[in-house]
């Protein structure tokens, strides 16, 4: 896979977006426009900086282990953006969206994905794309997996996704409000 931003859309006809921060979608890949990253109009206004994490969830509301250790790993990697970002004038705003059984059969690389600012994660790092046997809901399905510096992660780091957000948020430094 090359990381592409047309190579897995980050939502299918079958994706339900959980927590929704919505914005104007664009590209075959149904993602936000930068144009949500524009500030909007007044004093004090915090720019958003979208992370969008999908992720396969079963019929009966069940994940594999892998996204669910990503998704720890992301509500403490917002944490710390949050603090960080704040003299920036910026705030990650994190969108949590579902894949349901039938979309990660056709897409299994669709589980477990983020997106930071419109790109995803793995174009922000340089990183690559690959696959390994999960368990449990995933079947014998291959899950997504990230290659960083030569290392390679089942579940994304809280590391990795920090480092994602802030090479994204200084692009954004002088837009901001």
């Amino acid at each position: 896979m090359s990381g592409s931003c047309c190579d897995v859309s980050p939502k299918t006809e079958n994706t339900k977006a959980v927590q929704s921060t919505a914005a104007p979608k664009s590209c075959c890949t149904d993602q936000p426009e930068k144009s949500a990253t524009v500030p909007k109009s007044g004093p004090g206004t915090m720019t958003e900086l979208p992370v969008i994490w999908q992720r396969l969830v079963s019929a009966d509301g069940k994940t594999c282990p892998r996204c669910d250790a990503t998704y720890q790993h992301l509500e403490s990697a917002i944490v710390k953006l949050k603090e960080a970002m704040r003299p920036l004038n910026i705030v990650p705003v994190l969108e949590v969206r579902e894949i349901d059984d039938r979309s990660f059969r056709n897409e299994p690389a669709a589980s477990n994905r983020i997106w930071i600012g419109g790109k995803p994660m793995e174009e922000w790092l340089g990183a690559n794309v690959g696959s390994s046997p999960c368990c449990s809901v995933c079947g014998d399905t291959p899950c997504r997996t990230v290659e960083v510096e030569g290392a390679i992660f089942e579940d994304i780091p809280e590391a990795i996704i920090v480092k994602a957000a802030l090479i994204a948020a200084s692009g954004m430094i002088g837009q901001t409000a």
